[in-house]
């Protein structure tokens, strides 16, 4: 977890939650980049993992046009859902592409997903955002802004439920959930970014 103002986090099992964004129903999309075979994560899904740990969940919608969010045709439907919670968690972060014959030229979130955050934010403060991403990514107005981060990519876990329980809800004792190794801070996380991108 990178960021847990206001005791946002773990969520009141109470709440009424949207889940949010353009991962918010991934499933193999959870491996993110430099990805291997993990047929584990084709029954699962961000959404899916709320309903089955029992979360209230009021709304969805992706808000984009999958990861590369090109268009804000969706945001209506996103800042519908985050305005009808009590708590908007919003799932964004890289796709699938990225590998030894295709990297990214940039560290920003693809296209408009944090103009995405941005909406979601301003229709509800009570906003968590939650990064899907093998490589470095540089969100600097959603950490400055948004009351919860979370770090969400676990590399070589195959349960995307452990992911998601992460940083928001284990019901009967909640309790923030973290792996060690697959949690790093914001800045050692762009200053090593930066390092590989320079080495280009």
């Amino acid at each position: 977890m990178l960021k847990n103002e206001g005791k946002l986090l773990p969520l009141d099992p109470k709440a009424k939650v949207a889940v949010l964004g353009p991962h918010f129903n991934s499933t193999v999309e959870f491996q993110s980049i430099y990805f291997g075979e993990n047929k584990h994560v084709l029954r699962q899904s961000p959404l899916a993992a709320f309903k089955r740990r029992g979360v209230n969940v009021v709304g969805s919608a992706m808000g984009c046009d999958y990861t590369w969010c090109n268009t804000t045709e969706g945001f209506p439907d996103a800042v519908a859902a985050a305005k009808a919670a009590d708590v908007a968690v919003v799932f964004i972060g890289l796709w699938l592409q990225e590998n030894e014959g295709w990297d990214r030229i940039e560290l920003r979130a693809p296209g408009l997903q944090e103009n995405l955050v941005q909406a979601i934010f301003a229709a509800n403060p009570r906003t968590v955002v939650v990064c899907i991403n093998g490589g470095g990514l540089a969100v600097e107005w959603t950490y400055a802004t948004v009351p919860a981060v979370v770090e969400g990519f676990c590399e070589r876990t195959p349960r995307l439920e452990f992911r998601v329980s992460i940083c928001l809800i284990r019901l009967g004792r909640l309790q923030i959930r973290v792996k060690p190794e697959a949690m790093h801070s914001r800045r050692s996380s762009l200053a090593m970014s930066r390092r590989w991108v320079g080495s280009r």
